[in-house]
């Protein structure tokens, strides 16, 4: 008998001429009818074999031997299948083997993966992000989007079109082995905007999400790989529990949807039928009750829970009666299309629903770029594998995860400046490498202990005995495991061991685990405070490392129900000492219309071509009165400047590293400035340079010539690099990066030094700014740390303040798409500069020096400027002394009219307001500008900070429109006029 519903039919008759199945795409009405053209041209020459055959997408990996791979060739080439499903393997080889099918398929394929977490899930080499239940700890989705966005890049780096993700599952049961963790929790309302962030993300490169796996798989404690398992709840609670993030998605245009080989007794009469290949659940749940219009996806066709008990073939057919557009990875692929060719041949499925299915496959494709030959970039494929921007946005998602469910007193976080605890490290259980105690012990002194299930009783009592000394113990669950068959990693033995050391310790107790593991720890007799990670690695661990050590705050909320004590939503919200914030104007007594003449003078900066784009920031009091970013990156204007966004600070750098290196050994009295820089660099003994003081270098005041333009020593007669003493690659002897494919002979630094050791000393001892001092403090500085400049600097400030930008040569570090490019490079380089330091004597000595070579964006050279404004603290921690700051910001040779403080710019000692600041900047501040455009100046007397920054050097530094027209000091002006304003109005 023919089978369709009158639903099916209303959708065919209605809904499929005008909109052809895919009216709920985000997708404009032209390209769907030009999708549906190419669709019924392709389809006038398919045979109904070929057209089932589209409809099928089959099992493949890149780790088989060539003989697997003929298989697939057959598939490709002689049967004409839809797509592929890749699983495990390796991304270059993937690469490889997709363009070697595209190339045989007649219809280009489909390329699939289930990358719910990234590719690392399937394929070696590649990046795992954390799961779906850490994911569901944080209260800011935007962090999933950007997960999204990257795996989404990758996965079109591979030429993949479909991830089978999000998981739209809403886990409500402890004891799920297939989707636990993998769900992002168990409130349905939180499911579905979680699911919406991640497709955002997924939709900005085109690639195609699939939630799943409908109509919710959630509840159950069956495993739908090796059996059918049953959902027993009535209608009413489905429709509010488990269907209700498929509902919002679907209003969201969601491209496809996943079936799941489960059974629901509410909606399902066959008992034995998985919900994949029901009518009841497919067409008339999810097409004609739900409205659904997209690509409908079975789960995999050979799992047990579809094919258990049918015969080759049947899976398929029944998926396909039951409404299903792809039929994913059926046993038999052969069986499967003979099966529906002879249910066509005896009415038992229209030929018009085949062609339906088929249709919406094609459509789809085009939509995706598949009405073309498909092949990508094998090149393209590793650069994106693991990348800075990786690292960095899972080392996020993992601090907002924490989440604090008990703080008796609120002794998280610790801080042994505050407190006289003695504190003791107890890891139970560890197998798995150890991150957490270097991180912890690098802020809080605290002694290591560990202890093994089978250590044996006499062991536990011998470590509970050592332990009575110490006022706290943190103890950790490190060898953890998501699955509650295996009790989630928690051993008997040290449970028995934590409820002993209750009675004699006060307890912080940490897991790296699911949530779910806190029904072992209802007996919290002595437990103070409670902490989830989630997941063992090793950015979870260093995340919950900082947050007992009072670096980060806990904000995370527990997704699911751990305990009786800590229902869903549980999580108590830290508050670390002010970093900056954001807050209106009119809180720091200035109103925000007082402010709007920035924009303007922003405007006409960008019309006079004085600059492509920058950032500004404006903060007082410590709070962010006004942050902008205006242009683009580049002249051609294709990429918007971002808050993110990097830029070269070029002279900045003899503030924000320089000077704060010599501040804190200054006051380490590990350096005198008083004292000549031959004291710590005997080498300038024999050179004019022997006298010439710290003092005296720092503000200019040294007889320095200004710069020497070494770069000219290493070009030929003809302006081109010396090719005896460049390489275009990296090798021995030539490892010194000046750019990109640009090596610089190694021991050309003594060329360097040498040059500056022999150069001539200016007739008179007046303010003159010089270079080339700077270049020798770097030298000292590491000499008396015996730490490379870089590194001390990181470790001393920029990583304690969570300075995530600011740093030398970013590319070792951030994304390229991240930073800000430079000057197009005509006369060195002769390439544009992005990630590369423009000043050429710093490019030479690899982009490190002491007066140029930091990179940063807006937000961190302010958070450098609030530090010193605090008197040296920030975020509840103290870098330098008040004294110290003082000291290195007052004028030192006023006498000689010279304005300059060590290291820090001044205003004019006769401010007419010509000089680096506008006329209303009070003596007492200080700053610095630099060459590419960059400037940051703080006002102790207005306790305020004013940061920009741009690249008015791109495309080449002859640009001195930002110079003349005085853009930064006029913006300055515009501040102080508007504080004066406020103090009228208010």
């Amino acid at each position: 008998m023919l089978r369709l519903s009158q639903g099916f039919l209303l959708y065919i008759l209605i809904i499929f001429p005008f909109f052809n199945g895919f009216a709920q795409l985000k997708t404009d009405s032209l390209s769907i009818s030009l999708a549906t053209n190419w669709a019924d041209s392709v389809m006038t020459q398919m045979e109904l074999d070929e057209k089932i055959a589209q409809c099928i997408f089959v099992r493949t990996y890149s780790n088989k031997k060539e003989e697997f791979y003929y298989g697939i060739d057959a598939f490709v080439e002689k049967t004409g299948v839809g797509g592929l499903v890749f699983f495990q393997g390796n991304p270059y080889q993937q690469g490889i083997l997709t363009n070697r099918w595209q190339e045989k398929a007649h219809i280009p394929l489909f390329i699939s993966m289930d990358a719910e977490t990234g590719l690392g899930w399937r394929l070696k080499g590649s990046y795992t992000y954390p799961r779906q239940m850490t994911l569901g700890a944080l209260r800011d989705n935007s962090y999933i989007t950007r997960m999204g966005r990257q795996i989404a890049k990758k996965l079109q780096s591979l030429g993949v079109h479909i991830n089978y993700a999000p998981v739209a599952d809403v886990n409500n049961n402890p004891d799920n082995p297939v989707i636990n963790t993998r769900s992002f929790g168990e409130n349905p309302v939180k499911v579905a905007e979680k699911c919406l962030a991640f497709i955002e993300g997924l939709r900005e490169y085109n690639i195609m999400p699939v939630a799943k796996h409908f109509p919710g798989h959630g509840d159950t404690d069956t495993d739908s790989h090796y059996s059918l398992p049953v959902i027993k709840h009535q209608r009413e609670r489905l429709d509010s529990i488990e269907l209700y993030p498929f509902k919002v998605l679907i209003n969201d245009s969601l491209e496809a949807i996943m079936t799941a080989h489960i059974f629901t007794e509410a909606l399902q009469q066959n008992d034995q039928l998985p919900g994949s290949m029901s009518q009841e659940i497919v067409t008339d749940l999810l097409i004609d009750e739900l409205g659904f219009k997209g690509l409908i996806i079975t789960d995999g066709l050979d799992m047990a829970g579809a094919s258990a008990g049918l015969k080759p073939g049947e899976a398929g057919l029944m998926a396909m009666k039951a409404g299903n557009d792809v039929l994913l990875i059926p046993e038999n692929v052969p069986a499967t299309i003979r099966s529906i060719r002879k249910a066509v041949q005896k009415n038992e499925i229209a030929e018009a629903e085949v062609d339906l299915h088929c249709k919406k496959v094609l459509i789809s494709k085009y939509l995706h770029g598949l009405n073309k030959n498909q092949k990508i970039d094998l090149h393209q494929i590793k650069p994106n594998l693991k990348t800075a921007e990786d690292r960095l946005l899972s080392r996020q998602i993992f601090e907002n995860a924490i989440t604090l469910l008990k703080n008796n007193n609120n002794i998280l976080p610790l801080n042994q400046d505050d407190l006289d605890i003695k504190i003791a490290v107890l890891n139970m259980d560890e197998k798995r490498r150890n991150y957490f105690n270097a991180a912890l012990t690098k802020d809080l002194n605290a002694d290591i202990f560990s202890f093994k299930p089978d250590d044996g009783p006499q062991q536990a009592l011998l470590l509970q005995k050592t332990l009575q000394e110490y006022d706290y113990i943190i103890v950790n669950f490190l060898n953890t495991d998501s699955r509650s068959s295996e009790n989630f990693g928690i051993h008997p033995n040290c449970l028995n061991l934590l409820n002993r050391l209750q009675l004699q310790n006060k307890i912080i107790l940490n897991l790296f685990t699911s949530p779910y593991a806190l029904k072992y720890f209802e007996n919290e007799h002595n437990i103070q405070a409670i902490s989830i990670a989630y997941q063992y690695l090793s950015e979870a661990q260093k995340a919950m490392a900082a947050f007992i050590s009072g670096k980060i705050p806990a904000k995370g909320q527990l997704p699911v129900q751990g305990n009786k004590h800590y229902p869903c939503g549980s999580g108590i919200n830290t508050k670390l000492p002010q970093k900056l914030v954001s807050g209106p104007a009119s809180n720091e007594l200035i109103l925000a219309k007082d402010l709007q003449e920035i924009d303007t003078i922003i405007q006409h900066g960008l019309d006079s071509l004085a600059y492509p784009g920058g950032q500004i920031l404006i903060a007082r009091n410590g709070h962010i009165i006004f942050e902008k970013n205006f242009g683009y990156t580049t002249s051609e204007k294709s990429t918007k400047v971002q808050s993110a966004s990097v830029y070269d600070l070029a002279s900045l750098t003899k503030i924000l590293a320089s000077t704060l290196a010599v501040m804190k050994l200054y006051e380490d009295s590990l350096m005198d400035v008083k004292k000549p820089l031959s004291y710590y660099l005997p080498e300038l003994d024999t050179t004019n340079k022997a006298h010439m003081t710290i003092e005296e270098i720092m503000s200019h005041q040294a007889r320095l010539e200004q710069w020497i333009p070494f770069y000219l020593n290493t070009l030929s007669e003809d302006f081109v690099l010396d090719t005896s003493l460049y390489r275009s690659t990296k090798m021995s002897g030539f490892e010194i990066c000046v750019a990109d494919s640009c090596f610089l002979l190694n021991s050309y630094r003594d060329s360097i030094f040498h040059a500056i050791y022999t150069s001539e000393l200016l007739d008179k001892k007046e303010y003159k700014y010089s270079d080339l001092g700077f270049y020798l403090l770097k030298v000292a500085v590491e000499r008396i740390t015996n730490q490379a400049f870089d590194k001390w600097l990181d470790s001393s400030f920029y990583q304690p303040m969570e300075l995530n930008t600011m740093g030398f040569n970013p590319l070792e570090r951030l994304p390229r798409s991240m930073i800000v490019p430079t000057e197009n490079d005509t006369l060195f380089r002769h390439q544009l500069l992005q990630g590369y330091v423009h000043d050429y004597g710093a490019a030479m000595l690899g982009g490190i020096s002491g007066h140029a070579g930091l990179f940063g964006n807006a937000y961190d050279v302010a958070a450098v400027m609030q530090m010193l404004l605090n008197g040296g603290s920030y975020n509840g921690k103290r870098y330098l002394n008040p004294e110290t700051i003082s000291f290195f910001t007052r004028t030192r040779f006023p006498e000689g009219d010279n304005r300059r403080g060590l290291g820090f710019d001044k205003p004019p000692l006769e401010n007419d307001g010509l000089g680096p600041v506008c006329i209303s900047t009070p003596a007492s501040s200080y700053g610095h500008s630099g060459f590419t455009g960059t400037y940051a100046w703080a006002d102790p007397d207005h306790q305020l900070i004013y940061i920009f920054l741009c690249n008015r050097i791109h495309p080449f530094s002859s640009n001195r429109v930002l110079i003349e027209n005085n853009i930064r000091t006029r913006i300055q002006q515009v501040i102080y006029d508007a504080i004066e304003k406020g103090q009228k109005h208010f």
